[in-house]
């Protein structure tokens, strides 16, 4: 067969593209340019994060990872208006696309479902005229775009022409297999977002003198991220209002929505002596909160939603706080989610409710965790590294390199 279009040369280099937390905070991206460096490749990632500030983080071995301020952006906490968000995929689109002619890598990773425009490009005219393999790595559900039929055959026409699709966990797969049909997904795998050695083993220092002066004796129970009211936070503090010795840590940027609703719902005396919340973390720094938790509380609420793309992506997530929590030998109380109770249910580190994160449910499943707290402790403790990234790396090699 004659190759009509001459395909230039790429240099031996990863360049990754997502729109999140930023490097500090995002543990996947870490974990895999990690990985792809140990195989002698080094990688570059251009960010997308709220804050819409320039910053740059390095990994070492060459790679790093910055953050681009776009021209247009929201100042909404979670998304902004439809009108705003989509032109901020537009400027992130445009402006991925053209970092990827200046650098030339050979290996495009795009990680984010909005991004669906820059893995079109990449693969119709990137790939096209250079030598070049294109990763989506699909960290939620691509349904926040299109509706219907027209959505399933465009993601098919992806899924077809991606030379890898990265998929969050196994049961967001079989979802995605039931939707899309297997045929269009063999190029996906799934990449759990397990924690990796350097997390696993990390030193836990003593927590600081302020969380020590506020829990003043009390245990605690540990709620990170709770960015909406779908991850648990109100059904949290109603469980600490029922257990006078626990109070809650909470790890992460609260909206200030959230924080003021939960005030206006429990009153100002209660938050201040019950609630510490701590700010934005880096994820490493995150095991003494873990370590020194009683228990973590994992909640993600589908059952009710008004938003599919919510409700789906929540109905299967896995979350980075249960296998944080996991890696570090800390019981968890999960929702019914299957993503989430599959795992707790087999290896017997937690309680798993009868739905995804009622009150009445979340305060009896804590009772069936103290009565049982050393039994499962104990399970914890000794699976610590059943979940390890270090065990799925063959696998991303192989979905990077080909």
């Amino acid at each position: 067969m004659i190759r009509l279009i001459p395909k230039f040369n790429t240099k031996h280099l990863a360049v990754f593209f997502n729109r999140g937390t930023g490097p500090s905070h995002d543990s996947r991206l870490r974990k895999i340019i990690s990985t792809l460096s140990s195989n002698g490749l080094a990688s570059q990632a251009m960010l997308w994060t709220k804050s819409n500030r320039y910053s740059k983080h390095y990994y070492g071995s060459g790679s790093y990872a910055f953050t681009l301020p776009l021209l247009l952006a929201s100042k909404h906490p979670i998304r902004g208006p439809m009108l705003i968000n989509a032109m901020e995929i537009l400027q992130e689109t445009v402006s991925g696309f053209l970092f990827l002619f200046y650098r030339r890598p050979k290996y495009v990773v795009v990680q984010n479902h909005r991004h669906f425009l820059l893995v079109f490009l990449a693969i119709l005219f990137y790939r096209t005229f250079f030598k070049s393999r294109v990763i989506w790595d699909l960290r939620e559900l691509p349904n926040g775009f299109l509706k219907g039929k027209c959505r399933i055959l465009f993601l098919n026409f992806l899924f077809r022409r991606c030379d890898s699709i990265l998929v969050a966990n196994e049961s967001r797969l079989d979802y995605m297999v039931t939707l899309y049909g297997q045929r269009n997904l063999m190029h996906a795998r799934v990449l759990s977002n397990f924690e990796n050695e350097s997390f696993l083993t990390a030193q836990s220092n003593p927590l600081p003198a302020s969380i020590l002066s506020f829990l003043s004796g009390r245990r605690y129970i540990y709620l990170q991220n709770p960015i909406d009211l779908d991850r648990g936070i109100v059904e949290t503090l109603a469980l600490i209002s029922k257990n006078k010795d626990f109070c809650v840590l909470v790890s992460g940027k609260v909206p200030n929505s959230i924080t003021e609703y939960v005030t206006s719902l429990y009153g100002y005396s209660f938050i201040e002596s019950n609630v510490f919340y701590t700010g934005w973390v880096d994820d490493i720094s995150l095991v003494s909160f873990i370590d020194n938790a009683f228990a973590s509380v994992v909640i993600y609420k589908y059952l009710k939603h008004s938003s599919d793309y919510h409700s789906l992506n929540n109905r299967f997530a896995a979350s980075n706080t249960l296998y944080q929590s996991l890696s570090r030998g800390t019981p968890v109380i999960v929702g019914c989610n299957e993503g989430m109770s599959r795992i707790v249910n087999e290896l017997g580190v937690g309680i798993v409710m009868n739905d995804d994160g009622s009150t009445d449910e979340v305060i009896s499943s804590f009772e069936k965790l103290k009565l049982d707290y050393a039994e499962i402790k104990d399970a914890c403790v000794s699976k610590k590294d059943a979940l390890t990234w270090e065990a799925q790396e063959q696998s991303l090699v192989a979905a990077v390199f080909g």
